[in-house]
């Protein structure tokens, strides 16, 4: 049996890996500030591995967890902020393995870095594809977003106004 040992650093929740097409959950590791890792043992020589970053307002059912979430958070007050820049990431890979392989896996979230996922690892890595770009209908539906929440909250100031000088007279 030959082990993966894969260990990042402050990996964010809208991050998928892969490892031949199954979809690894993180361990976070005691005492260490922020590690992730995932540890797998396989026979093959030869394991794929895919890492993606997604943006959850890209998803195709996004209207409606969005509608969901609004009022849950109180008209979107308490709702988690999105990042603005919207960048999405496709990385794929094929390790060679050995007998025991440890990975230290560095993410960089900016368009200007040549290769966005690094490995450093002594073992032969083939990559397939290594790219960022913006997901321009993300950043579109965030923009419509923060107009609705704005406008409602403006709507919300205004009716408690309303209601409190109804009371007051």
């Amino acid at each position: 049996m030959k082990k993966l040992k894969l260990e990042f650093n402050n990996l964010g929740k809208d991050y998928i890996i892969q490892i031949d097409g199954k979809v690894e959950n993180l361990k976070k590791q005691k005492g260490k500030r922020g590690k992730q890792i995932v540890e797998i043992e396989t026979d093959k020589d030869a394991v794929n591995l895919s890492i993606k970053r997604i943006v959850p307002i890209g998803a195709k059912k996004w209207f409606w967890w969005q509608v969901l979430f609004y009022f849950v958070s109180v008209f979107g007050i308490l709702d988690r902020n999105y990042n603005k820049k919207c960048y999405v990431i496709d990385y794929a890979s094929t390790i060679t393995l050995q007998e025991d392989i440890n990975i230290k896996v560095l993410i960089h979230n900016s368009l200007k870095v040549e290769k966005v996922v690094e490995l450093k690892t002594e073992a032969t890595v083939e990559e397939h594809v290594n790219q960022i770009k913006v997901d321009k209908i993300a950043k579109k539906r965030l923009k419509g977003y923060t107009a609705v929440k704005i406008i409602s909250w403006i709507l919300l100031a205004l009716g408690l106004g309303f209601l409190i000088l109804n009371t007051l007279l």
